[in-house]
């Protein structure tokens, strides 16, 4: 566990915001001391609902409905993983893919992740997090 003072000299940040967070791990013990439990500072996630990390928004929303004063969520429908990095379209395996299925059997290859960019909503997340820092900042 970092005590407060570990980075940054005691100083916090006044806002976060989180690209296709994993939320179905937010508060699961995988990294002692990262659970998503009371932020300090307005956090802004922004998930599509075809993300194969948490199988659509639902876990997000958990997130928000626990911390409403501090955590806005913007869904993009039709989103997948990575839909703002403008780049070719490719799946990848990865653990925590599908609600982290294969860490609780840890057997066969680990499910699979859909990347597809959206140039669309690349840009209207884009503007998104800057209204958001304009406006917490």
């Amino acid at each position: 566990m970092f005590s407060s003072n570990a980075f940054g000299g005691g100083l916090l940040f006044k806002a976060h915001v989180a690209n296709y967070p994993v939320c179905w791990g937010a508060n699961r013990p995988f990294i002692p001391g990262s659970e998503f439990t009371n932020p300090r500072a307005p956090v802004l996630l922004q998930i599509g609902t075809e993300d194969d990390y948490d199988n659509g928004a639902d876990p997000c929303r958990v997130l928000q409905a626990v911390n409403p004063n501090l955590v806005q969520l913007a869904v993009y429908e039709g989103g997948f993983d990575a839909w703002d990095r403008v780049m070719i379209p490719r799946t990848v395996r990865d653990p925590f893919a599908d609600r982290g299925s294969w860490l609780a059997t840890m057997t066969g290859p680990p499910q699979t992740v859909k990347i597809k960019p959206d140039v669309e909503q690349a840009y209207a997340s884009r503007k998104r997090v800057v209204r958001f820092f304009r406006h917490k900042l």
